[in-house]
């Protein structure tokens, strides 16, 4: 199970899939990358691609996705 504190990545659905594997096989790994980088942002101040690396993102996901989770973070730490 999972609590409010546990990261995004790790939670599981009912079918056993963590968060980014749900978003591997729904081609959404932006958002929870975005998700990621504000979630750090807000603990650290900034969030860099070795945070992402540990959250279980290849590089691949990293240059392909980053810019655009990158805009979205900032697009809804903006919002809030």
């Amino acid at each position: 199970m999972h609590t409010q504190t546990t990261p995004l990545r790790v939670r599981r659905n009912s079918r056993n899939e963590t968060a980014l594997d749900v978003a591997r096989r729904t081609n959404s790994i932006h958002n929870l990358m975005a998700a990621e980088m504000i979630d750090r942002a807000s603990i650290d101040g900034s969030c860099n691609e070795d945070h992402l690396k540990l959250c279980g993102f290849t590089q691949d996901e990293i240059l392909m996705h980053g810019p655009q989770a990158r805009q979205l973070a900032e697009r809804k730490a903006l919002a809030a």
